[in-house]
């Protein structure tokens, strides 16, 4: 998208792009074609913010997951190292529950 200067006049172009090729199409000269050239400015200006606010969306989504997993690390760790004390201070699991193991 662009002014292009041709001759002693300034145009307005749009660049499409169609598979491999790119066309241009003229779009005009004077006040209409800056009136345009504001708006696709603005268009693109908006289509930008969207895409940096989807890049921090998508930053922040993977941060969680990062808290997330860390989150699930240290669950794990800690139910191992309550088994390990339990252990450690005579306690065995009887169909899921936690008993003393009783002296002979």
């Amino acid at each position: 998208m662009g002014w292009e200067n041709r001759g002693n006049g300034r145009y307005y172009y749009i660049k499409q792009r169609h598979g491999r090729y790119v066309t241009s199409q003229y779009i005009g000269r004077g006040e209409v074609a800056e009136a345009i050239a504001i708006l696709e400015e603005m268009e693109m200006l908006k289509r930008e913010q969207e895409r940096q606010e989807k890049k921090m969306l998508r930053e922040k989504l993977n941060a969680d997951k990062d808290v997330s997993r860390q989150l699930h690390e240290m669950w794990q760790l800690t139910g191992q190292m309550v088994t390990a004390v339990l252990l450690l201070n005579g306690y065995h699991t009887h169909k899921g529950q936690w008993r003393k193991w009783q002296k002979s």
